[in-house]
């Protein structure tokens, strides 16, 4: 049993966990990125310490970004 002041429908919600997330870098900047497929993923956060790498929008949090894997 729950008792909480939250809708049931709320705390059911999925939440992201530390697994499901991936640390990727594009264009110098890091990405946490929730894998979508293997080539695709949402942007979650921005880890930079340049604030410009916080305007550009096509890695916004909410976005969706193309992956592709690199062998080093």
């Amino acid at each position: 049993m729950n008792y909480s002041v939250i809708a049931p429908e709320f705390l059911a919600e999925e939440e992201i966990t530390e697994d499901q997330l991936l640390e990727v870098e594009i264009d110098g900047i890091t990405l946490e990125v929730k894998m979508n497929s293997m080539e695709s993923g949402e942007v979650v956060r921005i880890i930079s310490s340049n604030p410009n790498d916080y305007l550009l929008s096509d890695y916004q949090p909410g976005n969706n970004i193309k992956l592709k894997p690199v062998i080093e």
